[in-house]
C-alpha cells in the first residue's frame, strides 16, 4: 500500500466532497479515500466502496501526485438524467415545502 499522510485541510475537503460533489462517482472517491485517511483495513475499505483495487490505486496515486483535484473533473460527455438542469429549483422548493412522506415527494417530482 502506499503510504499516505493526509493533511487535516485534505481530511476536512475529503469529508465534504464525499457528500457534497454531484457526481456520485467523484463522491465513492472521496469516500473511499476519506475512510484510509481514517485507517480502515484495505479490504473492508474496497467493500464497502464497492471499488475494484485497480480503481482505488489509480484514484490513490492521482491524489499522491496532484492532490484532490484531479479527483473531481465530471465527464461532459456522460448523459444527464432529464432533471439534472432543475436541481437547485427542486432543492429549494423541497426544503420550502418538505413532504410526509416518499409518495408525497415521488408525486411532487413528477
Amino acid at each position: 500500500m502506499i503510504p499516505i499522510n493526509f493533511s487535516a485541510a485534505d481530511i476536512e475537503a475529503l469529508r465534504y466532497w464525499r457528500f457534497q460533489h454531484p457526481d456520485p462517482r467523484v463522491q465513492v472517491r472521496m469516500e473511499a479515500l476519506y475512510v484510509r485517511s481514517q485507517r480502515m483495513a484495505h479490504e473492508d475499505m474496497l467493500r464497502l466502496g464497492g471499488m475494484s483495487q485497480a480503481s482505488f490505486h489509480r484514484d490513490l496515486k492521482a491524489y499522491v501526485t496532484g492532490g484532490l483535484e484531479p479527483l473531481k473533473p465530471i465527464d461532459p460527455d456522460r448523459p444527464q438524467r432529464a432533471l439534472t438542469p432543475y436541481r437547485s429549483t427542486r432543492e429549494a422548493y423541497v426544503r420550502a415545502h418538505p413532504p410526509a412522506t416518499v409518495g408525497e415527494a415521488a408525486a411532487k417530482i413528477t
